[in-house]
């Protein structure tokens, strides 16, 4: 009996300067791993030309700003936050919480966690790092 595929958890990408692509880079590394994540794409209420360039040599689409992710969208994609400033990170967090989102929280596959470690976020401690992930990465 085939054992049936995991729930691919869908994530989208907040922000698409460097620290978002390096974001991008850690998502895409544990979807080459084998996780059960899919990146659907990308948001950013500023991109400027060069990073929108830098998308489309990846492959990935600059979906919408983020205002139209938090209008009728899909709260079950988990947001990757990949913004450096601290203050437009934390504002970027207040607007997805209103919204109903749930921050997904990649792991970098070449970790190394500990056989009893978990990885939470410290505000959402149901949140585990990667459900289901093998420790093998």
């Amino acid at each position: 009996m085939a054992t049936p595929d995991p729930v691919r958890q869908r994530v989208v990408a907040v922000g698409a300067s460097g620290l978002a692509r390096e974001c991008l880079d850690v998502v895409e590394g544990m979807t080459d791993a084998g996780t059960a994540i899919e990146l659907v794409g990308v948001v950013d209420d500023a991109s400027s030309g060069v990073s929108l360039d830098r998308l489309a040599v990846r492959e990935l689409a600059h979906l919408y700003s983020l205002d139209d992710l938090g209008t009728g969208a899909d709260t079950s994609v988990g947001p990757v936050l990949g913004v450096g400033h601290r203050l437009t990170r934390a504002a970027r967090v207040e607007r997805l919480d209103a919204a109903g989102f749930s921050s997904a929280l990649p792991v970098h596959h070449g970790a190394v966690l500990g056989s009893v470690t978990s990885v939470v976020m410290r505000d959402a401690p149901d949140s585990v790092a990667v459900k289901g992930a093998p420790r093998s990465w």
